[in-house]
């Protein structure tokens, strides 16, 4: 193992040692990775070299992790405890976090959970490591706590829900996170109650007034209800995430309720409802909701909305937000939406270097029963381009509405095979839209200089409605 793994495992600089069968590993690798990457040296007996020295922490041992000690992949290590799905037992040294043997990798079964955790540790921000390697895997839901990496390698494909119970967390690597065994609309993970063979939840990868996570690599799989969802978090960062086989009813991309100082980056999102999504939630809405990035992601979206505001806005200001560098490769029912029904005041949020393709399809219906048959109507259907509404409706929870200001499209290239259609609404008692600029946006390559060039209807309390060149 190098000295300069990032959490990828990639080896970036120094060279492994070999020493009795096994290349040796830093302190520093250890520190960085977790266990990632740690070949052993070719040997005829490596069995036996496992039995001889199976205490030697600085050694690859049999289990692959940055450990000698273990047994059916559940390994022990100076950076925290290390849990596979096989569960097994191990020989605690160091600093003695090594896992029981009933280990089932959630909340308070788990030797290293964050209330066990000396000071020391919490300080240093340390926390377990679990890690899954090629192969399928079924650990259940799993709850990742303060300092915690959840470690997924390509070629690893691991059923399971994510709650995410404190700060400092990864989940990280190019392997598959499946939600397809959980059904919707169960309670959140009961750490008495994980001995189903079907769960119930209500989210894929959850986090509630949480601080600095990052999400990175990893691929997530037909959602039971929203993919990742957070909720009063600040510093969140989803980069290079793909989310894919979303068939269910809202199975939302990435969901920011009532947070501030995220990113979503660098990723592919197919999602059954919105992809990109800023709320404000009942229940959260003492938080207001800033400074949210979406940057550079291909958008196909099946149902809903690809990016958008709303439709529940429980907050006292949305503002500063973001999305540029996005292609939307597919729409449903909005592209690019701001759909305002509660409080909030929404102001300057930007729509940046945007491609949009919209492009007849079958309208959306609601199956009601499951008896029901899709009829196709003899009608062409196209996705909304742009939406700015106030309204009070279905999903409103405030007795007010609140008014959007300062809006910018700009630099957006939509091709589409219909007349656009386009709304800019202030419907909602006492609210009102204003300053909102077009600037450099093209349908089918023709400059939009005017309302009808975009096929806006423009109704209600509307001021300062500005295109530009």
């Amino acid at each position: 193992c190098a000295e300069g793994l990032n959490f990828f495992g990639t080896c970036t600089t120094g060279e492994g040692i070999a020493e009795n069968g096994f290349k040796k590993c830093t302190d520093k690798t250890r520190e960085i990775t977790g266990r990632l990457n740690c070949e052993r040296a070719a040997g005829p007996d490596i069995a036996a070299k496992d039995a001889a020295d199976p205490a030697d922490s600085n050694l690859c041992g049999p289990c692959g992790c940055i450990d000698g000690s273990c047994s059916n992949n559940l390994c022990a290590s100076n950076a925290g405890d290390y849990y596979s799905l096989s569960g097994g037992s191990c020989s605690p040294h160091n600093n003695g976090l090594c896992g029981p043997s009933n280990s089932n990798l959630n909340g308070h079964s788990q030797s290293a959970d964050a209330d066990s955790r000396t000071n020391t540790e919490k300080t240093a921000k340390m926390g377990r490591t679990i890690h899954f390697g090629p192969g399928v895997h079924r650990p259940g839901p799993i709850q990742l706590f303060s300092g915690d990496r959840l470690l997924i390698d390509g070629g690893a494909v691991v059923h399971t829900s994510v709650e995410i119970c404190g700060d400092d967390v990864l989940i990280a690597g190019f392997g598959i996170l499946d939600n397809s065994g959980f059904e919707r609309g169960g309670p959140p993970l009961s750490l008495n109650n994980i001995d189903k063979s079907t769960y119930t939840t209500s989210f894929c990868i959850k986090a509630e007034n949480r601080r600095n996570i990052t999400i990175a690599g990893v691929t997530v799989r037909d959602a039971c209800m929203f993919a990742l969802a957070f909720y009063g978090c600040r510093n969140v960062v989803a980069d290079n995430i793909k989310l894919i086989g979303m068939w269910r009813y809202n199975s939302d991309g990435i969901d920011f309720c009532n947070s501030s100082m995220c990113t979503v980056k660098n990723s592919f999102l197919r999602n059954f409802d919105d992809c990109i999504v800023i709320k404000g939630i009942k229940g959260f809405d003492s938080m207001p909701v800033s400074d949210i990035l979406a940057d550079n992601c291909v958008i196909w979206c099946d149902w809903g909305r690809a990016l958008e505001i709303g439709a529940e806005t429980c907050a006292d200001s949305i503002k500063n937000i973001v999305f540029k560098n996005c292609d939307i490769i597919h729409s449903c029912h909005v592209a690019m939406d701001i759909q305002h029904g509660d409080r909030a005041q929404i102001e300057n949020v930007s729509f940046l270097n945007i491609n949009a393709e919209i492009f007849s399809t079958l309208p959306p219906a609601y199956q009601n029963r499951p008896e029901e048959v899709y009829k196709r109507p003899a009608d062409d259907y196209h996705s909304l381009i742009f939406v700015v509404e106030t309204m009070h409706g279905m999903w409103s929870q405030d007795d007010k509405n609140g008014s959007v200001k300062k809006v910018r499209f700009e630099n957006i290239c939509v091709l589409c095979d219909g007349d656009p259609q386009s709304l800019i609404s202030s419907r909602a008692d006492g609210s009102s839209i204003e300053d909102i600029v077009f600037k450099n946006v093209l349908i089918n390559r023709k400059k939009v200089l005017a309302a009808e060039d975009a096929g806006i209807t423009v109704t209600g309390n509307v001021k300062n409605l500005n295109f530009l060149p």
